[in-house]
């Protein structure tokens, strides 16, 4: 019941504070801000304007995160964040951050978000993961049905299990800029776009079925712009609700007060 509430609340919210602003602001280039406070059910929602809310699959749970709770999907789980077009990442700059939680960093890959229609050469996709064993480094992979594939990681990352990152990635024209907890890791270069179709839901927490982030998950968060570095700071200080720049005012501050307090109970 409180899943439900929580719910109907956030989509009022959203409704009412981002139908006049998200033009003006911005805002509407963030087709994704999952904050998977609810803590139960199996829903989580999608507090961007376009509220593409997800829905928790497999044996995906629910934990302590970063901020508030978290998306729990060890061993095996994710969230089905749905096919809207508004999602896609073809012919766009865009930016992928999400906090990790990694019970194990050096004999599995995890999969932090993706949009993919399997393993194979005649499938699309794009995925953000961590890549295991000598590798042991974050992963932005794009393969195209109709030709071409590319794998972009920025060098050996020795992060430890059970401990909290942020991991993003900047698409700007054809460069792509990884960082690390708020700070910049490397730049490398790929003239390879995103496919235009991609006949698969957006998943968070698994990527390539089943390549699962065996851990926790929390504040993902798609947008269809290049952030800056400020930006990408912002998610790492604050998650999602930061980033949205959320200043309640007038008849907001009630409604958005009413929404944390329903997610937090």
């Amino acid at each position: 019941m409180k899943a439900l509430v929580s719910a109907t609340l956030i989509t009022a919210w959203c409704a009412a504070f981002y139908g006049g602003y998200a033009q003006a602001a911005g805002i509407g280039d963030i087709v994704l801000a999952m904050p998977f406070d609810e803590g139960e059910g199996e829903v989580t929602m999608d507090i961007s304007p376009h509220r593409n809310h997800g829905t928790l699959m497999e044996n995906a749970g629910w934990g302590i995160g970063k901020f508030g709770n978290a998306l729990q999907v060890e061993p095996v789980g994710y969230v089905d964040a749905g096919t809207d077009p508004s999602l896609s990442l073809f012919d766009t700059d865009f930016t992928l951050a999400v906090w990790v939680n990694m019970k194990e960093t050096v004999a599995h890959q995890h999969g932090f978000m993706a949009q993919d229609e399997g393993g194979g050469p005649a499938n699309n996709k794009w995925m953000l993961r961590y890549n295991k064993g000598g590798v042991r480094s974050v992963n932005f992979h794009i393969h195209r049905a109709d030709g071409g594939s590319m794998q972009l990681e920025p060098g050996f990352w020795r992060a430890n299990p059970d401990t909290w990152y942020q991991v993003a990635v900047v698409r700007a024209g054809n460069e792509y800029t990884f960082y690390t907890d708020g700070k910049r890791d490397l730049e490398l270069e790929s003239d390879l776009a995103v496919a235009k179709f991609i006949d698969a839901p957006v998943t968070v927490g698994w990527a390539e079925g089943p390549i699962a982030t065996d851990g926790l998950i929390d504040e993902a968060l798609i947008v269809k712009r290049a952030f800056t570095p400020d930006e990408i700071k912002t998610h790492f200080e604050g998650g999602v609700h930061d980033v949205l720049a959320v200043q309640p005012q007038g008849k907001s501050a009630a409604v958005w007060g009413a929404i944390k307090a329903q997610i937090l109970r």
